[in-house]
């Protein structure tokens, strides 16, 4: 009913259909290649930490008469117990560092194949720990070098390359996006 005067109601317009549409494209489960090449480039690197350290510890004697000597000619005030038990703390920080080392990268390697977005944080943290433990173990071992041979001088930094490298490709654009649309763990 309307009142007299007045002009009828305009009709409602129709409603608009509406479609919800997904806010990304759809991401396929498989594996990106780059996690592969990132895998293998890690599994490089530990397999070149576990050689340098394997070989230093079966070299242990002629390493550590060479860490000493080198000790002792750049400081010669200190006492050669002082300088014996600077080399024992180095060299069982240098294992105790390789060990966690390769315990944590396996770890987060697993973890990453497995599409856990924590492995990949895993692997930058372990990943800036094993360029710093490359590093220094490079030039504690420099006096090793002639007892030992070159095999010191060239895998420490392979370690710290490989895990420099294998973490930067776990940051590429396919890595992340197929990380982060992963099916949720029950």
């Amino acid at each position: 009913m309307t009142e007299p005067g007045r002009p009828p109601p305009r009709p409602r317009p129709g409603r608009p259909e509406i479609r919800i549409a997904p806010l990304r494209e759809p991401v396929a489960d498989e594996r990106p290649r780059v996690v592969d090449a990132a895998v293998i480039v890690w599994l490089a690197a530990l397999a070149a930490l576990a050689i340098a350290a394997i070989w230093q510890a079966f070299n242990h004697v002629a390493v550590r008469a060479a860490i000493s000597d080198s000790l002792a000619a750049n400081h010669p005030a200190t006492s050669r117990s002082d300088i014996d038990d600077t080399v024992t703390i180095i060299m069982v920080g240098n294992g105790a560092a390789a060990l966690v080392i390769l315990a944590v990268a396996v770890v987060g390697i697993i973890r990453v194949r497995d599409r856990i977005s924590s492995g990949r944080t895993m692997l930058t943290v372990i990943g800036a720990l094993a360029v710093a433990v490359g590093i220094q173990f490079w030039l504690v071992a420099e006096p090793a070098r002639d007892a030992v041979g070159p095999v010191i001088s060239v895998l420490p930094l392979v370690l710290s390359g490989g895990a420099l490298i294998g973490t930067a490709l776990l940051y590429a654009p396919a890595v992340g996006t197929w990380l982060k649309a992963a099916p949720p763990r029950r």
